[in-house]
């Protein structure tokens, strides 16, 4: 299981960017996922995981406030479908341990969405993906599920093939090689949301 923590200054916070999306919860959650060739019997499986910034309890803290937002997300075989799924039966595992800070609350009413990447190797097969916020005070743990995520196998195609159609907020042309969202010298921002324009 890796954990991962990200830290952000939503001051600086502007234009980032089929998605599963869960505006009924206390916190504004979407997921959605891509598939790409990789090699060695394995594919790569992109997780793009959106949080509503103004959808988070935020605490004054000496620089301004702050708000924490753990979230786990599992890989498990399709098969496993029923809610509360173990970790135990996931094939990959990470924890965001996602952190924002503002300089005053006024920033909230932009409604900025947040996404963070995450990226598993796997065995080409379908899958459930699942996204989990722990428990907190006045609010119970939160669940959601992308069912039947197909992988394909894409060693084994002949010739060229597509791999995802993904929604992008912005393309670019990237600066370097190492951004998180950098796919062949393009930033392709993930807008899990599938709205227009989001953080425009």
């Amino acid at each position: 299981m890796r954990l991962r923590s990200v830290c952000l200054a939503l001051a600086a916070l502007a234009a980032l960017a089929p998605a599963l999306h869960a505006q009924d919860l206390p916190v504004h959650l979407d997921i959605d996922t891509g598939s790409y060739l990789y090699g060695g019997g394995e594919s790569l499986l992109e997780v793009y995981v959106s949080v509503g910034i103004h959808t988070l309890t935020f605490s004054p803290v000496p620089d301004g406030y702050r708000a924490e937002l753990p979230v786990t997300v599992e890989v498990v075989p399709a098969s496993s479908d029923a809610p509360g799924t173990s970790g135990a039966d996931a094939v990959y595992t990470e924890t965001l341990d996602l952190q924002f800070v503002l300089p005053d609350t006024s920033l909230l009413r932009d409604r900025r969405e947040y996404v963070q990447q995450v990226r598993a190797l796997v065995a080409p097969g379908a899958y459930d993906v699942i996204a989990k916020v722990a428990a907190a005070p006045g609010r119970s743990q939160l669940e959601l599920r992308a069912s039947d995520v197909i992988v394909p196998d894409y060693e084994a195609m002949d010739g060229a093939a597509v791999s995802s159609i993904q929604l992008a907020s912005s393309i670019s042309r990237a600066d370097g090689a190492d951004g998180a969202f950098v796919k062949s010298g393009l930033e392709i921002q993930p807008n899990p949301t599938t709205v227009f324009a989001m953080n425009d």
